[in-house]
């Protein structure tokens, strides 16, 4: 299939095994322990998006 590919013409098989292989230990996320987890989320700037009085009030239904 890759050698139909115009991009990977000039790749073989070993290549290929090659470029599987080298991630074969990365499981594609971060792994953290429960320590790493609650000091992210303790942090003052964990980048996480708080919701405010008046997020609240925009998203509430509106009153006829």
């Amino acid at each position: 299939v890759a050698k139909d590919t115009p991009e990977f013409k000039d790749c073989d098989e070993e290549n290929i095994n090659e470029w599987l292989e080298c991630d074969i230990d990365d499981p594609g996320y971060e792994v953290l322990t429960d320590y790493d987890i609650i000091a992210q989320i303790q942090a003052p700037d964990n980048g996480l998006i708080e919701e405010n009085d008046e997020d609240s009030k925009e998203d509430a239904p509106e009153e006829k």
